[in-house]
């Protein structure tokens, strides 16, 4: 087996792509295998992803340096499959001519129904050869469902930016949201599309993988939108949220070697030339399955107590780890991945990568304000803010935040921020005469000061 001049790691660092952003690498894999958990379980190898960086954090030259090897691939390939695709289209030209020709005979007497509907069937079984598309940018999900038709039924979505979010959201589409493509094609179920007028699309086993670069106000939208998240969508996602480096980048920078970007192209190819029409399934070692067991019995409580309230994300943890495993495989032993089994290594690496999602998955979902109390305190805290209130009772709260029906909606959100220490609950004194007055609410100077 032919072996890279460099390790993944090595390229990753070189290019200045942390590890689990260089498991992009999920589009040059996906649908040529599966891994097998343990009986009845196997997972797909395709991946959603989303990084959260501000303005101005570079993240469209990253997603392109990225995604450069994929689009020369996917262009190379193409000059090479020009002069077929242009015969292909002039003999489906001259198929559907000469079935015109044979209605018209029939028509006319001149024309037998037995060789019209010969024509017809040579005509239906006729494969267009179409160009290769292994990438997309933002697209409707109807327009996703015939890219993967036409390519075997894969397709990775890259974007530098959330407007995949609105696109989902029904922003082409008046009847609203429009998910089930992404939901399907990341679980591999089948996507059936019947639709007036066009021909009905059938994919079996799709696979979709999705890479965003986007800003951390688009998370708040994509945890506000309760069909989205309720769908269960976000939970499919593995979330990376880097450290900023504005304020502290140097202008001389070091070039990448080009010995590095060689071997990264490299890597990209050979895992984009591995032909599988039906997917090899990849199967773990003895050992690797006991450490799968381990996990397991580590995150099986937890779903239940801290993971709780992210349980939609933390449920799919275990899956996900199996599938950066069958990645990490791929990328390791190439053609041979179904033929050697996943040895503890790489499960162990692939486990270590799950934590890293996990804890940035916790920090997405807390500034999402996964719990909604918590968005509802921030809700609140934003138009004190605005108001620059230093004191307030809960029904002038409630005039101020018109989201609230009563002062009891607003219950569970103040005393999350009397928690933590935003407000002070005050009892006003009580003279004995007439009505109770309302408690009042003194707001942190901290606030405006921070």
């Amino acid at each position: 087996m032919n072996k890279l001049a460099m390790s993944v790691p090595e390229i990753a660092a070189a290019l200045g792509i942390s590890k689990p952003k260089a498991y992009e690498l999920a589009t040059c894999v996906q649908g040529k295998y599966k891994i097998q958990g343990k009986p009845d379980w196997i997972e797909p190898l395709n991946l959603y992803s989303m990084i959260v960086a501000n303005p101005a954090e570079r993240k469209s030259p990253v997603m392109s340096l990225l995604t450069k090897c994929v689009r020369e691939y996917e262009c190379g390939a193409n000059e090479a499959l020009a002069p077929e695709i242009s015969r292909s289209q002039t003999e489906y030209k001259l198929l559907q001519k000469e079935l015109d020709r044979l209605l018209d005979g029939v028509s006319r007497g001149k024309e037998t129904r037995e060789a019209l509907l010969s024509k017809q069937d040579e005509l239906s079984g006729f494969q267009l050869v179409k160009p290769l598309r292994i990438l997309a940018d933002d697209t409707t999900p109807e327009a996703l469902i015939s890219l993967m038709a036409d390519n075997g039924g894969r397709m990775s979505v890259v974007s530098d930016e959330g407007g995949i979010f609105e696109i989902i959201n029904g922003r082409y589409n008046q009847g609203g949201v429009n998910v089930d493509a992404f939901l399907k094609a990341h679980d591999g179920s089948d996507i059936r599309v019947d639709r007036k007028g066009r021909e009905s699309e059938y994919i079996n086993d799709p696979c979709l993988t999705i890479l965003l670069s986007v800003q951390p106000h688009v998370l708040n939208g994509i945890m506000g939108n309760e069909a989205l998240k309720g769908r269960g969508l976000v939970g499919r996602f593995m979330y990376s949220i880097p450290v900023s480096a504005i304020g502290e980048r140097n202008y001389e920078t070091k070039p990448i070697p080009n010995d590095y970007k060689k071997a990264y192209r490299d890597l990209c190819f050979a895992l984009l030339d591995i032909k599988q029409e039906t997917p090899e399934i990849i199967h773990l070692s003895r050992e690797a399955h006991e450490l799968s067991k381990v996990f397991f019995a580590e995150l099986e409580p937890r779903l239940a107590d801290d993971l709780e309230s992210m349980g939609d994300w933390a449920g799919k943890l275990h899956g996900r780890v199996l599938r950066i495993a069958g990645v990490l495989h791929v990328i390791n032993q190439h053609v041979f991945a179904g033929k050697e089994l996943v040895p503890v290594e790489t499960m162990a690496a692939a486990i270590s990568i799950g934590r890293y999602f996990l804890e940035h998955a916790r920090a997405a979902y807390k500034l999402m304000g996964v719990d909604e109390a918590e968005r509802d305190a921030r809700y609140i805290l934003e138009k004190i803010a605005v108001q620059c209130l230093g004191k307030a009772s809960k029904t002038e709260l409630v005039r101020l935040c018109r989201k609230f029906k009563s002062t009891e909606d607003m219950t569970e959100p103040l005393n999350l921020l009397v928690e933590h220490g935003y407000i002070r609950e005050t009892e006003l004194p009580y003279s004995g005469a007439g009505r109770r007055p309302e408690n009042i609410y003194i707001v942190n100077p901290f606030l405006y000061t921070a």
